[in-house]
């Protein structure tokens, strides 16, 4: 599998409308870097059950490699329909989809995924496919939501979240480079949130400076986390227009509510407040389930 992905965009594809949204944006963005795309279909064997009904192990073993050789075939003239200069490769693998699309991604540049398979639960935002190559690829992973019919440009910008954490500048970096070439602009954006008056945390903080109140020390610090952000933009990509936005909120949430006029967003794997063993955390979770666009996960 390692020749047939290195350095390249890998989408994952089972026949889905999700999973097809997420061909289609895989090839737009392989178009845009000017390198192969490379559809990939893991059939699991509980996937084919449903067929025709197999006597033995090895039977078995062979009808999935026949619906998997087929679905990844679907997949990939759907890809060079819609993008025809971009060479396409096919993958198709047995074996569980999320173990072989991480595995994939080893030697991938990017992993493309929808947000749901044949496999989501209907009410499900994030279906297990998903969540689990976002969380564990090696490359920053893609979650492309909805339609995905929009994608960065000069109308619409990459937003990247941040918060001083070393996944969050991970994010960043990557952001500044999808701007330049998605010729758009790059929005750095801030959450900050002050504890209530009379809770514990502002208790605690009166102890530390009883001269400037809990919420004015959260802002304070996260305008310096945003102004070195962008800063550390215009000296690696100056000629990226980027501007930054310091909002009071959740950060899921402010990520979210950026996101409906974005063609990407951009997050760490973890923030700040992530545990060493998580790796993906709530902001970024919550950032995949609420944002209208597509969303990419990159570990720090």
């Amino acid at each position: 599998m390692a020749d047939a992905t290195r350095g390249g965009v890998v989408v994952g594809y089972d026949g889905s409308p999700h999973s097809g949204v997420a061909v289609d944006w895989a090839a737009g963005e392989a178009s845009r870097r000017g390198t192969e795309l490379t559809v990939l279909y893991a059939a699991d064997y509980v996937d084919v059950l449903a067929g025709p009904v197999l006597s033995s192990r090895s039977s078995l073993t062979k009808w999935a490699g026949v619906v998997a050789e087929k679905v990844v075939r679907e997949g990939a003239m759907r890809a060079a329909k819609t993008h025809p200069a971009v060479i396409v490769r096919t993958v198709a693998r047995i074996g569980g989809p999320s173990r072989v699309l991480v595995d994939a991604a080893r030697s991938a540049s990017l992993v493309v995924v929808g947000s749901r398979g044949h496999g989501g639960l209907a009410g499900a935002l994030l279906g297990s496919v998903a969540f689990s190559v976002a969380s564990h690829a090696s490359c920053p992973t893609v979650v492309v939501r909805d339609d995905g019919t929009t994608a960065a440009g000069l109308d619409h910008p990459v937003v990247v979240g941040i918060d001083g954490s070393p996944a969050s500048l991970a994010a960043l970096t990557y952001a500044a480079k999808a701007a330049v070439l998605a010729a758009a602009p790059l929005t750095v954006v801030t959450a900050w949130h002050a504890a209530a008056s009379d809770g514990w945390a502002d208790a605690y903080w009166s102890t530390i400076d009883p001269a400037t109140p809990l919420g004015q020390a959260a802002h304070e610090a996260a305008a310096q986390i945003a102004h070195a952000a962008v800063a550390a933009v215009h000296d690696s990509q100056p000629g990226v227009a980027v501007d930054s936005r310091l909002v009071e909120g959740r950060p899921a949430k402010v990520l979210a509510d950026a996101s409906r006029e974005a063609g990407l967003l951009v997050v760490g794997a973890r923030g700040r407040d992530g545990f060493s063993g998580l790796r993906l955390g709530s902001v970024s979770y919550g950032a995949i389930h609420g944002a209208t666009c597509p969303v990419v996960v990159v570990h720090g």
